[in-house]
């Protein structure tokens, strides 16, 4: 082979890697389905208490970063997470967590946990080193019995 081969050959596979770089997905972390729910098991439920919202995940995941904003925080940037959660070398592998409980290997909330509001939707995004998720829900109130 004459040099002008090999140089033919390093340009084509330059240009193979770049185009298999930029449109797949070697670049971008992967992201993280959440399935998000509320469940009616409130001992005693209360009017105007919010059912428990449940959080699930497509496999398990070491959790490094967990937040929930309200869901007018995709416009107003300065709006400050309701509940946060970090863990920088991640929490014990999970399927999912229930809003307000500690998830195993995470630093706690400092402030307490907010209550959420009946019927305001909020945000949920969750992270586990370079993958990702986000899922937007809404609250429910507990109801008054029969």
């Amino acid at each position: 082979m004459t040099n002008r081969t090999y140089v033919y050959l390093a340009i084509a596979a330059l240009l193979g890697g770049l185009y298999a770089f930029r449109f797949a997905d070697f670049s971008r972390g992967s992201k993280i389905q959440i399935n998000v729910a509320t469940r009616p098991f409130l001992p005693n439920p209360q009017p105007g208490d919010i059912l428990p919202v449940v959080f699930g995940f497509d496999s398990e995941y070491r959790l490094t970063a967990v937040s929930v904003l309200p869901a007018a925080s995709e416009t107003n940037k300065s709006v400050a997470a309701l509940w946060t959660q970090v863990a920088p070398k991640g929490s014990a592998p999970v399927r999912g967590f229930v809003y307000g409980l500690n998830i195993p290997g995470m630093d706690p909330t400092p402030n307490g946990i907010p209550k959420l509001e009946p019927g305001v939707s909020y945000r949920i995004h969750v992270e586990a080193g370079s993958a990702h998720g986000d899922a937007q829900f809404q609250t429910r109130g507990a109801v008054e019995p029969n």
